[in-house]
């Protein structure tokens, strides 16, 4: 398997510094690796260029996209110009979009996550029409997020609404989530009911209150890795119940994705996200490594 890593923006033949580990590890356990330049995707031009470095393969080669986070129009592109050289990434577009945008799963994950509702991509963003849409929370506390991320880390400006039925808190809330999301905006608004996660500590620059949370890395159904989402935190050895999550995610449709889970305060564990896993992080170089041996181990 080939594994195709975003480029320095200043040095094309270089790999962007923040994968600059995974890279490594990569080549370390015997993988093909390669470079494309990630700006050319996001600016929108010739998507060509963004992998004119790599050869054409003299046969299919399955690869691993490993870096920044696309839109699903965005995966299409590289996964479309990429297919042209015979490489072929092991998520379809499809596969990519059912993991990565929050209403294409919801359902599947709806009876372990928090409740959410959305706004459809054109759905007016009106606070009046938002207030409509809150009553289903009947004035209890939700976090606001887009199909893909949050602003956790402007917890209390731009994510956590105490109180679902005020109106002056709601406005204020999306506000400065929209502020900073701006053109990066990815659909539209999502609202999740607020439940209270087992704390272990506190972010050292943000101030963020971090949860007993742990991402599971699944590749061809099969749990490659499961991490502490927060480095150096203790975490008391308490692990998740990875197996009960096993029926789940044989129904989960991708072939590389990860599934973010964490503890509430009575014990219950709880699913709080999906993502694709070409696009989703690592806590530290040790489960890094820890996922390109298995990788290397589990590979045909």
């Amino acid at each position: 398997m080939k594994f195709v890593f975003c480029s320095d923006p200043l040095d094309p033949t270089r790999v962007e510094e923040d994968f600059a580990d995974e890279y490594s590890a990569a080549r370390n356990a015997g993988f093909d690796t390669t470079l494309l330049d990630f700006d050319r995707i996001k600016d929108g031009r010739d998507a060509s260029i963004t992998t004119r470095r790599i050869p054409v393969s003299d046969c299919v080669v399955k690869a691993m996209y490993r870096g920044w986070m696309l839109t699903p129009d965005e995966y299409r592109l590289l996964y479309d110009v990429l297919w042209k050289k015979n490489i072929r990434l092991i998520n379809s577009p499809e596969q990519y979009e059912a993991t990565h945008c929050l209403p294409a799963y919801y359902s599947l994950i709806e009876n372990s996550t928090p409740e959410s509702v959305w706004l459809h991509p054109t759905e007016s963003q009106d606070i009046r029409h938002l207030m409509k849409v809150l009553e289903l929370f009947h004035g209890d506390a939700v976090i606001v997020k887009d199909y893909v991320k949050s602003c956790k880390h402007a917890w209390d400006d731009a994510c956590y609404i105490p109180d679902s039925s005020s109106q002056s808190e709601v406005a204020r809330v999306v506000a400065g989530f929209l502020e900073r999301q701006g053109e990066d905006l990815n659909g539209n608004l999502v609202f999740r009911r607020y439940h209270k996660f087992e704390p272990i500590g506190v972010h050292p620059k943000s101030g963020l209150n971090l949860t007993r949370e742990y991402r599971l890395f699944v590749y061809g159904g099969e749990v490659a890795g499961c991490f502490p989402y927060w480095s150096k935190v203790d975490y008391d050895g308490i692990s998740p119940p990875v197996s009960a999550l096993q029926s789940l995610i044989q129904q989960i449709g991708s072939t590389f994705f990860t599934m973010d889970i964490a503890r509430t305060v009575d014990g219950e564990w709880m699913i709080v996200e999906l993502g694709d896993g070409q696009v989703s992080g690592f806590p530290d170089i040790e489960a890094i490594r820890k996922f390109y041996g298995w990788l290397k181990a589990n590979s045909q």
